[in-house]
């Protein structure tokens, strides 16, 4: 497919694939127009203050990650959504313009939450239902805001063990720096913080959500 380059103002130029340069034209236009109106639909569409209450669908969430490399970066997370409780949101999960995931009217009510969803009133008189944000902004035990810390368990837990001088004395540690302790906290911390990815990741994997290529294994370790 060709690409152009489609001047925005003097200087600003941004290229695009289109089929010609009038399809060229009206894309970059409608990327002006969603970048305008985003923060506008976001505030609307969404609900940021109630948070999905599942605790265990916010577990695998948290465990997943975004892979800048494929070309859908959000793989894992969406594995994560299609496959929880035999599909039971069906597609109904949907993101605001900064990527934050949220479940629909439809599938907060597939997961027993639709007393919680939000409405808004438009300037028409019309009322909407809001998408619920899945992350809230306020840190709620109650609605499983630990949950989310997941996916941070095995490299923090690593860290700690790695800090243990019976861990220290078993990877060698000790005598390898000729008893120089800050050198040996700073590598045992980050031993102990590698190992313990490798650990998430292995459980990761063993639930089928996780993407991953050897290599991109291979750097996360690194």
């Amino acid at each position: 497919m060709p690409r152009y380059n489609i001047e925005i103002t003097p200087g600003n130029i941004q290229g695009v694939e289109a089929n010609s340069p009038e399809d060229a034209v009206k894309i970059v236009k409608s990327s002006l127009a969603e970048t305008v109106a985003a923060p506008y639909v976001d505030k609307i569409m969404f609900d940021y203050d109630s948070g999905v209450p599942d605790k265990q669908l916010r577990r695998l969430l948290a465990r997943a990650e975004i892979l800048p490399s494929r070309k859908n970066p959000f793989e894992e997370f969406d594995r994560v959504l299609d496959g929880y409780q035999g599909n039971i949101l069906n597609g109904h999960y949907v993101r605001n313009s900064k990527g934050q995931l949220a479940i629909t009217p439809e599938g907060m009510e597939a997961l027993g939450y639709g007393d919680r969803v939000k409405r808004v009133e438009l300037s028409n008189g019309d009322v909407i239902p809001q998408h619920t944000i899945i992350d809230e902004r306020a840190f709620n035990l109650k609605t499983g805001d630990l949950s989310d810390m997941t996916g941070a368990l095995g490299p923090v837990l690593g860290a700690v063990i790695g800090m243990d001088p019976r861990v220290r004395g078993v990877l060698g540690l000790t005598k390898l720096l000729g008893g120089r302790p800050r050198m040996e906290r700073m590598l045992a911390a980050a031993f102990g913080s590698m190992f313990g990815e490798g650990t998430e990741e292995f459980a990761d994997a063993l639930q089928g959500f996780n993407l991953k290529t050897t290599t991109e294994e291979a750097i996360t370790l690194i």
